[in-house]
């Protein structure tokens, strides 16, 4: 009778073993270049902020350079009403009526148009009209003897102001009035030379206007 030969079986734990080794080496190097990595690119995220940040702090500086300091406070971001301030500065030292009012209306329609962009109100019918209005304030004595067009130009900037006042700037309905009884105050059935104070009413009023406004948008 044949003799049957029974093997024996060889353990398995050896190859567990070997696979667990495999899998710690293959682990510890993933997370030590993951670790690398996330230094790698915290290190990037600082040099990028820095980088921002940099320019941004010089924009700041430049923002804080004073426009214009007078009659009417402090102007340090708004070129527009910088410029209207600094000539409505000057009314008791200009040379000819005719020529510094024309002028004169269109740096306030400029100011006004620019405070409504910054408050985001539609006003462009008023500053269209009031823009028509002043362009007939010529040196021609035949054709602008009367202080029609100024009175037509106050009234029209007079409604932009009112817009944009009621809309954005509720508190300061006071000052808003004192604007429409001055541009109410200019007679323009009667020559322009004989409304010169009302005029020049109507335009402090509207820089004070202006100026209150546009400290109103600094505090927002």
């Amino acid at each position: 009778m044949a003799e049957i030969k029974i093997e024996k079986k060889k353990p398995i734990w050896p190859w567990v073993l070997l696979v667990v080794i495999i899998l710690l080496i293959v682990y510890f190097f993933w997370y030590r270049n993951d670790a690398n990595l996330d230094r790698t690119d915290d290190v990037i995220v600082r040099d990028t902020i820095s980088q921002v940040n940099e320019p941004y702090q010089d924009t700041n500086r430049m923002e804080e350079t004073t426009l214009y300091t007078g009659t009417y406070g402090t102007v340090r971001n708004e070129e527009a009403f910088a410029d209207y301030f600094r000539y409505v500065d000057n009314l008791d030292t200009r040379d000819s009526d005719r020529g510094f009012y024309r002028t004169a209306f269109f740096k306030l329609i400029t100011a006004v148009k620019r405070q409504a962009e910054i408050d985001s109100v539609d006003v462009t019918n008023n500053i269209s009209a009031a823009m028509n209005s002043a362009e007939n304030l010529t040196n021609d004595p035949d054709t602008n003897t009367k202080a029609d067009n100024a009175k037509k130009a106050a009234d029209e900037i007079s409604k932009a102001l009112k817009t944009i006042q009621e809309k954005v700037n509720d508190n300061l309905s006071d000052n808003y009035k004192e604007v429409q009884t001055a541009a109410s105050g200019i007679d323009g059935t009667k020559t322009l030379d004989t409304q010169t104070a009302s005029i020049d009413a109507f335009f402090d009023k509207s820089a004070r206007l202006l100026q209150n406004m546009n400290d109103n948008t600094d505090n927002r």
